[in-house]
């Protein structure tokens, strides 16, 4: 035991194993606030990478909200027109693909909600390309009624992506 002379007011005296065991709580402690925080930031860069992912599938689907207006007000060539709604739809559908892997391939807490949202999501990006096609596929001009279903269907698949990203809060 070692008494400590420089504050003679205070008493202090420690033992050896009442400094070892201080010390193996310090590096407990350590330890635990270091696996805690690697654990923080590794679930919050994977949020960011989902929310980024989100953010540009929704940036896809106003082109693709903006393309189809463009459609509405001027008739085009069929071919055309198809091949430009058929490379937006494929593209919705790869950037929700990219979500589903990170989705899946990350290890987060809420992980089963988010794979419902994005199953969710895909279901309603699936209902949206259909109609697209058989608009598409059926004249060189989408009608008034089309335009309007498919900008339900637009909204209700920007909702289920908006869903996705609620679920990380």
């Amino acid at each position: 035991m070692h008494e400590f002379d420089a504050w003679k007011w205070v008493e202090l005296k420690i033992s050896v194993g009442e400094a070892a065991q201080c010390a193996v709580t310090g590096l407990a402690a350590w330890w635990v606030s270091y696996v805690l925080a690697r654990h923080q930031t590794a679930d919050r860069a994977l949020k960011d990478l989902i929310n980024n992912l989100c953010r540009d599938t929704l940036s896809m689907l106003l082109d693709l909200s903006e393309s189809l207006d463009e459609t509405q007000k001027l008739p085009g060539d069929k071919a055309v027109l198809g091949h430009n709604m058929f490379l937006r739809t494929q593209r919705l559908s790869n950037s929700i693909h990219s979500i589903e892997v990170a989705v899946s391939e990350g290890k987060l807490g809420r992980a089963r909600a988010l794979r419902g949202q994005v199953e969710a999501a895909k279901r309603s990006l699936e209902k949206l390309t259909t109609d697209l096609e058989e608009a598409v596929v059926a004249a060189t001009r989408i009608d008034i009624a089309s335009g309007r279903r498919i900008e339900s269907l637009i909204r209700l698949f920007r909702e289920s992506v908006i869903r996705i990203q609620l679920a990380l809060v």
